[in-house]
């Protein structure tokens, strides 16, 4: 499962506006995650194979109390 939702990441970063932040929230940072609040070295990885800047994507650990709210001109994938 976790594969399939980098892969929807990783796709949706490709195809996001210069100007668009790409916001990976995540109940499961623990996979995700390197364990100092960014993304897993395998993953940033990931998106430079895939022509990507590594830090194409921001990983954002979800806390049971946030709110999250979404704009046309952002964008964000998030998993519980």
């Amino acid at each position: 499962m976790n594969s399939l939702i980098w892969k929807s990441v990783v796709e949706l970063a490709a195809t996001k506006k210069s100007d668009d932040e790409i916001v990976f929230i995540t109940n499961n940072s623990r996979d995700f995650g390197d364990g100092d609040g960014g993304l897993h070295e395998h993953l940033r990885e990931d998106l430079v194979a895939s022509d990507l800047d590594s830090d194409a994507v921001t990983l954002m650990p979800r806390r049971r109390s946030t709110w999250i709210s979404t704009s046309p001109s952002r964008i964000g994938c998030g998993h519980s």
